[in-house]
């Protein structure tokens, strides 16, 4: 009882913004438990417990701002750490992806010869009405294929997968309709406002697909929170392929040639263009996979600080 009555005493005779600050840095190395309760007690005595607990929540925050910073840090990757991630989980899984990037592929082709040649023939308009039905029976097919590499990343896929949006086909089409007509309506302004669209709702798909139930609109709302501040990181991911793709299409310029010898140069064009691309479209869409965790644990950590 001694030893408190000379820690009051002590810390009685410092001026309150000397308390305070005490109070705020909580050195607990530097001060004991009765210091911390005398300096409680003495700016009680002086009407200042108000500014103590603003101290707290203010020391509080500030840890677990910090704290969000630090995991964000740890949790963020780098375009490259993104493709280097994608190249470790296709180790093993190369074939089983090809082999889904080959279906949805043959039947693309199928569905544009069906709708460009065969059944609308006669105009313009009617051939845009037949690729508008052609993106209704496609749509729940794209939305198949980020399941799948959705999967892949979490060590899940299977090829059935890839036909998993026609389960879900109304909430997919819809999907579909509403990001086009936003994209669309932004575009009409300018250009750029257009691509800002497209890469602010460019993770609908996913989201869709990582939670089949919550909505289209809720899907599409989350896009835009998700990707504020990574918009500009996606488009820099998309350019990192550019020579990527360059060279599969130069290969693929070598196989046209040769199928020319042997098939209509339509054909031989795009199933050159379509052998050609297989392998980095593989590679793309588990890096976009593994970009979307990486934001989505961004997210995941503000949420769980801010609950």
């Amino acid at each position: 009882m001694a030893i408190k009555d000379d820690v009051y005493k002590n810390f009685k005779s410092k001026t309150t913004e000397e308390l305070q600050r005490i109070w705020n840095e909580n050195d607990r190395n530097e001060y004991s438990s009765v210091a911390f309760e005398a300096i409680e007690e003495i700016l009680n005595g002086r009407n200042k417990h108000v500014e103590i607990e603003d101290f707290k929540t203010d020391k509080i925050f500030k840890e677990l701002n910090n704290d969000t910073e630090n995991q964000k840090k740890e949790i963020k990757k780098t375009n490259s750490e993104i493709r280097g991630i994608a190249r470790e989980t296709l180790s093993g899984n190369w074939a089983k992806s090809i082999f889904v990037i080959l279906i949805c592929f043959l039947i693309e082709f199928f569905l544009n010869q069906v709708a460009g040649a065969d059944m609308f023939p006669a105009n313009s308009y009617q051939i845009y009405f037949g690729f508008f039905i052609v993106g209704l029976i496609y749509a729940p097919l794209e939305f198949g294929r980020r399941f799948f590499f959705l999967n892949l990343t979490r060590d899940k896929a299977k090829i059935g997968q890839i036909f998993i949006g026609y389960k879900y086909y109304i909430g997919v089409v819809g999907l579909m309709l509403c990001t086009g007509i936003l994209i669309l309506l932004w575009s009409l302004l300018f250009l750029i406002p257009g691509i800002i669209a497209a890469y602010r709702y460019s993770m609908a798909y996913f989201i869709l697909a990582d939670n089949p139930n919550i909505g289209v609109l809720a899907a599409i709302t989350k896009s835009k929170e998700i990707m504020v501040g990574n918009k500009a990181k996606l488009f820099l991911l998309h350019l990192s392929f550019t020579g990527w793709f360059l060279l599969s299409i130069l290969f693929a310029s070598f196989i046209s040639v040769f199928l020319q010898l042997y098939q209509d140069s339509y054909f031989a064009v795009h199933m050159s263009l379509g052998v050609g691309l297989i392998f980095i479209r593989v590679y793309y869409w588990t890096s976009l996979a593994t970009f979307y965790e990486d934001i989505k644990q961004q997210q995941e950590v503000v949420i769980e600080v801010v609950e």
